[in-house]
């Protein structure tokens, strides 16, 4: 199948999940060969338009967190203009190569009303124990994730690809409590393209500069 034959397929299904799932999502389509979205339905709710582009460091990132399927679902995103959009991405390949991306974007705001109001009339009072039932180690990797994907996608392409740029994002991720999670090295490696030593090297220089406190994660 040729790529843009890919294409038709997937604006075609986008077009469908627009139709089934209604005024609460927004469905769109990116080309990643040629940087451009290519098909967006609701798109009040995110505020975007056909004519924006996702940064190559941003569809890196969604690539390289995305499970062995390709899929990386339900993250809330906070740069969109409500706080409720859950979000999930679905990457296609050809050759091997990514080559289209598809993001189903939830408002989720009356789904939490009415979740809210059956808790109210239903639910017994919590045990302390169930309250750190949401804790688990998926849920924490999957908020971790989040994280360095919001935190890259507010950096220019050319500052990411700097060693300063790097530095940047690390103390922000640092300060976000990132590096505090048990496994978050090889993701943020993988997202920054650097080796386990040069992150190791690069948290250092953040401490000698008195940017950040302690690099005790990578002891």
């Amino acid at each position: 199948m040729k790529h843009e034959e890919l294409l038709e397929v997937l604006k075609n299904i986008a077009l469908g999940m627009h139709k089934l799932m209604g005024e609460d999502t927004e469905v769109a389509l990116h080309d990643l060969k040629k940087k451009e979205m290519i098909y967006i339905a609701n798109s009040y709710l995110s505020g975007r338009t056909l004519d924006y582009k996702i940064s190559e460091m941003t569809s890196k990132a969604i690539i390289d967190m995305a499970d062995e399927d390709g899929h990386l679902i339900g993250y809330s995103i906070r740069s969109m203009p409500t706080d409720h959009l859950r979000s999930s991405h679905f990457v296609f390949y050809e050759d091997g190569e990514p080559t289209a991306l598809l993001c189903i974007n939830q408002d989720t705001t009356k789904i939490e009303e009415m979740k809210r109001y059956l808790e109210r009339m239903i639910m017994p009072l919590p045990r302390e124990d169930d309250n750190m039932a949401k804790y688990d180690g998926d849920y924490i990797m999957k908020v971790t994730k989040q994280m360095i994907i919001e935190t890259i996608d507010t950096m220019s392409y050319a500052e990411f690809k700097t060693k300063e740029g790097k530095l940047k994002l690390l103390k922000e991720l640092h300060r976000q409590g990132v590096f505090n999670v048990r496994d978050s090295g090889p993701l943020v490696c993988k997202s920054l393209e650097i080796s386990h030593t040069t992150l190791y090297n690069y948290l250092k220089e953040l401490r000698k500069r008195g940017e950040i406190n302690d690099i005790k994660a990578f002891h």
